[in-house]
C-alpha cells in the first residue's frame, strides 16, 4: 500500500481538485477500503454545480458516494469484517437510538450521518459505517454494478412506503382486480430503477422522459409504455391519469404533473428532491374528494441497502444498462461533462 493516495475534492460550485492526501490507518473499529469502482449520479451533479448540499456535505470535501470496493486494512477492534472482502457502503449510517430510528424509520435518524470520498483510490470507513452501513459483495457481482447498490436501496424504500397502497390495489389470490397504471416521470437512473421495481411488482408502468434513448432502457427494465416529453410544464396529454404518478426529475414541473395526472384515488409520490423554497400547489377540493394521497420519500434505510445487495446478487435488474462508460479516476471531469449532457446515465470511475 502506498503512502499516498489519491482523492476527488469538492471546493466550491464547479471546483474541483484530484488531491494526494496520506493513507490514513483505520482505528477501533475503522475500516479501511480500496476503491475498485465508484460510480456517478444526478446527486453528485447537482452537488458539483452548487458546490455543496445541505445535508450531505459542504466544501471543501471528499467527493462521490457510491461505491464498491475491497477491505485493505480494519482496526484492532474490527470483528465483524475482515481484509479482502468486498463490500459497498451505503452514504448514511442511523444513530440507532433517536425517536425515529426507534420507530425503525432510520432514514429520519436526527442524527443521521452521511460518508463521502468515493473517488479515490481509499477510503476510511468510520466506526459507525462500518457496523450498519457496510455489506459484503458476492464475487461473482461485477463491482460497478455493487456499486449502484445505494441508489437501488433509495428505490427500494420508494417502493417501501408505496407498498400498503399496492397490496390494496394488486390484491391476492383469485379476486380479480384492474390492473394498476403508474407514471414515472424522468428515465434516468433512479427513474429506471423504480420503473424495474415497479414492474417486478406487477405495475404496467409508463415512463416520460424527454431523451428517447434513455427510454429504449426503460422498456428494458418493463416500462410498458414511453412518452417523449416535448414540453416540461406538460408532458403528458391532459386527460392521461394514472394510479399512482412518481416524479424522478426534482423538478417543480414534475411534482405538479404528478398531481395532475392522477386518478380518482390515486396517489402522487415525490422521490426527486426539489431547491429549498418551492411551493406545492394542491387543488384542495380534489385533494380531500378525490382521497388524492400525496408521499414524500427521502433516502433509503440500511434494510433497503440489505435488499438492494441481495437483488443484485440474483440478477434481478439489467442493472448494466445503467453504466454507460468506465473511465480511470482521473478523468471525473469528463464523467461529469457527460452526465450534464444526458450522454451518460452513470460512469463508473476505476482507480
Amino acid at each position: 500500500m502506498s503512502e499516498t493516495s489519491r482523492q476527488w475534492r469538492l471546493l466550491g460550485p464547479e471546483r474541483i481538485e484530484l488531491a494526494w492526501t496520506p493513507v490514513p490507518e483505520p482505528r477501533g473499529r475503522e475500516l479501511l477500503v480500496r476503491v475498485l469502482a465508484a460510480t456517478t449520479c444526478g446527486t453528485d451533479l447537482k452537488v458539483f454545480r452548487r458546490g455543496g448540499h445541505p445535508r450531505m456535505l459542504q466544501p471543501p470535501c471528499p467527493f462521490g458516494h457510491e461505491l464498491c470496493g475491497e477491505i485493505v486494512a480494519v482496526g484492532p477492534d474490527q470483528d465483524r469484517l475482515a481484509i479482502g472482502e468486498r463490500v459497498v457502503i451505503a452514504n448514511s449510517a442511523p444513530c440507532g437510538s433517536c425517536r425515529q430510528c426507534r420507530r425503525g424509520r432510520h432514514n429520519l435518524c436526527s442524527e443521521l450521518a452521511y460518508l463521502n470520498g468515493a473517488f479515490a483510490d481509499h477510503l476510511l470507513v468510520p466506526a459507525r459505517f462500518a457496523e450498519v452501513a457496510t455489506h459484503p459483495v458476492d464475487a461473482r457481482v461485477a463491482s460497478a454494478e455493487a456499486a449502484l447498490a445505494e441508489p437501488l436501496a433509495c428505490a427500494l424504500h420508494c417502493l417501501e412506503l408505496l407498498e400498503p397502497t399496492l397490496d390494496r390495489w394488486l390484491g391476492a389470490g383469485d379476486v380479480e382486480r384492474p390492473a394498476v397504471h403508474a407514471l414515472v416521470l424522468g428515465a434516468g437512473p433512479l427513474g429506471l430503477l423504480l420503473a424495474g421495481l415497479l414492474a417486478r411488482r406487477g405495475v404496467a408502468v409508463t415512463c416520460a422522459d424527454p431523451y428517447p434513448a434513455r427510454l429504449e432502457v426503460a422498456r428494458a427494465f418493463g416500462a410498458t409504455d414511453v412518452v417523449v416529453v416535448r414540453d416540461r410544464d406538460a408532458p403528458l396529454p391532459e386527460d392521461a391519469r394514472f394510479d399512482s404518478a412518481i416524479d424522478a426529475t426534482g423538478s417543480p414541473a414534475g411534482w405538479q404533473a404528478c398531481l395532475r395526472h392522477l386518478d380518482v384515488g390515486g396517489v402522487a409520490v415525490f422521490f426527486g428532491g426539489t431547491a429549498s423554497g418551492v411551493v406545492l400547489e394542491v387543488d384542495a377540493q380534489a385533494l380531500h374528494y378525490d382521497e388524492l394521497g400525496l408521499l414524500g420519500v427521502y433516502h433509503h434505510r440500511p434494510a433497503n441497502v440489505t435488499r438492494a445487495v441481495e437483488l443484485i446478487t440474483e440478477g434481478a435488474l439489467p442493472l448494466h444498462l445503467l453504466i454507460s462508460a468506465q473511465l480511470p479516476l482521473e478523468r471525473l471531469d469528463d464523467a461529469l461533462e457527460r452526465m450534464s449532457a444526458r450522454t451518460a446515465l452513470k460512469v463508473a470511475l476505476i482507480p
